[in-house]
This record gives C-alpha cells, sequence and structure tokens, in this order.
C-alpha cells in the first residue's frame, strides 16, 4: 500500500527544533527586596538569575520578551554603550544588569535602597554595602568623564527640615566613598531631597502607614549623565 515517507534533512532539523532547547529557556534576573530596615540583605542578592521555560509552544523562532533593560541586546545604542570603551563594555553591560539601571531621559539611574547602605537614621556607609557600591564606582570609571549625580532621598518619618538634612548627609557620604575609590570629585554632585520626591506612597488608600513603599522611598539614587562621547 504506502511506503514509509522518509522526510529531507532539512524539514526534519526544522521540525525537531521545535522541542524544548536551550534558547526556549530564559533568564530573570532577581532584584529581590535588597534589605530590610537593618540593612540586612532580605531575600536574593541582586544579580541572582534563575531559569525557566517558557510558556506556550517552544518555537527557536518565537520573539522573546526582554528579560532586563541590558542583557540581550545587541544595540549599542543603549545606555549610551558607546561612550564605554570597546574592550571594557561587556563589562559594563553586566555592571549595568546586576545593579537594575534604567534609563531616564538620557540618564543612567541606579537606586539603592537606604537600608542597604545605611543604619536606621545613620548616614555612615555600612561596611556590607561596599560591594555593592564597588561595582557602581567599577561602572562609573567605564563610563569615564561622564557627569555624576548622586541624590539622597528618605520616607516621610520625621519632620520636613531632619529628613532634608539626612537625605543630604547620604548623598555626600555615597559621594565621599566613590572620590575615596578613585571617582573624580570634579565629575560628582550631591544633593538631598528629603521627603519630596517619593517615587511610591508612604500611606496605603485609607491613610495607615505603608513599610514596604516607605523602604522603597528610603534610597539612594546615581545617575550617570551623557558624557562626551555621548551620541
Amino acid at each position: 500500500m504506502w511506503g514509509r515517507i522518509r522526510l529531507p534533512a532539512c524539514i526534519a532539523a526544522v521540525v525537531f527544533s521545535c522541542s524544548p532547547a536551550l534558547a526556549d529557556y530564559e533568564v530573570t534576573r532577581g532584584a529581590g527586596t535588597l534589605g530590610d530596615r537593618t540593612g540586612r540583605i532580605a531575600e536574593r542578592p541582586v544579580g541572582a538569575s534563575t531559569w525557566r521555560l517558557r510558556d506556550g509552544p517552544h518555537s527557536l523562532w518565537r520573539q522573546r520578551e526582554k528579560t532586563s533593560a541590558v542583557a540581550g541586546r545587541g544595540d549599542e545604542s543603549s545606555f549610551r554603550i558607546r561612550e564605554v570603551a570597546p574592550h571594557s563594555r561587556l563589562r559594563a553591560q553586566k555592571l549595568l544588569g546586576e545593579l537594575g539601571a534604567r534609563e531616564m531621559q538620557g540618564d543612567i539611574v541606579i537606586a539603592v535602597p537606604g537600608d542597604v547602605l545605611f543604619d536606621f537614621d545613620r548616614s555612615d556607609i555600612r561596611a556590607d554595602a561596599r560591594p555593592i557600591l564597588g561595582r557602581i564606582a567599577e561602572l562609573l570609571k567605564a563610563y569615564r568623564d561622564a557627569p555624576v549625580r548622586i541624590e539622597g532621598h528618605t520616607d516621610a518619618i520625621g519632620s520636613d527640615v531632619y529628613n532634608l538634612g539626612l537625605s543630604r548627609q547620604r548623598a555626600a557620604s555615597v559621594g565621599a566613598w566613590l572620590a575615596a575609590r578613585g571617582i573624580a570629585a570634579r565629575r560628582m554632585r550631591t544633593a538631598g531631597f528629603g521627603e519630596a520626591r517619593p517615587v511610591v506612597a508612604n500611606n496605603r488608600p485609607d491613610g495607615s502607614d505603608d513599610p514596604q513603599g516607605r523602604q522603597r522611598n528610603r534610597r539612594v539614587e546615581i545617575i550617570i549623565g551623557a558624557g562626551p562621547g555621548a551620541r
């Protein structure tokens, strides 16, 4: 009756490529909760990665989601990577991903929770914050002469005047730490905004306190402006 049908090798390769393969997995960068009120690492470290199989049909040509702002991009214009020396670009891209950097109106913004950098109500750098600040220093060196703004922010607990002073002291502490590690002071400007620029509400809709919201508002932002090499 019917003979056995043999598929040409090129067709068979396409058929078998639809089975799960490494290309059908994605890496998810885990930001996690960086710190609790004691400043300890509460969940997993910045930059931890997990692998998971994609939902839906396994297809090597299926459009993939963007897993992070940096990872997987071949576009050198993202994060102004052309400002970085060619031999340092891969390392810079890795640091941008680990630090959770984002782009905002041409600037590169890195937000570090205040609870990771400082003890409660203090402005001196915690010893266990040094690895994170070390990565930031390395990234700033990769961007060479790009100007840097360091901005301190607090939650809404305490008076406006006190929070403003604390945020300024914290931004200055980060600037001094980076300057001591080789970042030229002429590149950096520090400022404190107290509770004036929250990223989320400090209170829930019913008016009750939101500790998680306040934790997100306690932060220091390192902002890398466009340098001479920007295009």
